[in-house]
């Protein structure tokens, strides 16, 4: 994928279909080792979204990794995922959707939806921060009208 990203044009050929990218959260692992320069597809527009994979249990390391990578300019194009799986308390949980809101992100995304179907614990959470139907993040997407996506289905 890397090398497809590479070599896209930044007017993509088909700019109505949302390209994401399902990324790892510490900055030093994604340049040393996995080469998921992520931060750089937003900017140049080779992905639309980026759901970051933030699975921590130790809410300060989520803090330090969800602000090593803060910047005014892409967080309505982040999506923070939060590890349900993860040996997260509830408490922990909460945080982590606190911390995410409070960096203004796009939205979360939370991992695994088995998981959440497992507990209702979680799901009585979820439903105190989330009241209202979710809709689609590419709503909000610049380049896409909600017009253009109903007409795609």
């Amino acid at each position: 994928m890397y090398s497809l990203l590479l070599a896209a044009p930044p007017d993509r050929k088909f700019p109505d279909i949302i390209l994401s990218a399902a990324v790892i959260s510490s900055i030093e692992h994604n340049r040393n080792h996995v080469f998921q320069d992520w931060m750089r597809w937003l900017k140049l527009g080779f992905i639309d979204y980026a759901f970051i994979m933030s699975y921590y249990s130790d809410i300060d390391l989520f803090h330090k990794r969800m602000t090593g990578f803060y910047d005014t300019n892409l967080l309505d194009r982040y999506v923070i995922g939060i590890g349900l799986w993860y040996k997260n308390n509830l408490d922990t949980i909460r945080k982590q959707i606190e911390v995410s809101r409070k960096l203004e992100a796009a939205g979360n995304c939370f991992f695994a939806f088995e998981d959440l179907m497992k507990s209702s614990e979680y799901s009585q959470l979820l439903k105190s921060y989330y009241e209202k139907e979710a809709r689609p993040i590419f709503a909000k997407n610049r380049r896409i009208s909600k017009t253009a996506f109903h007409k795609q289905r």
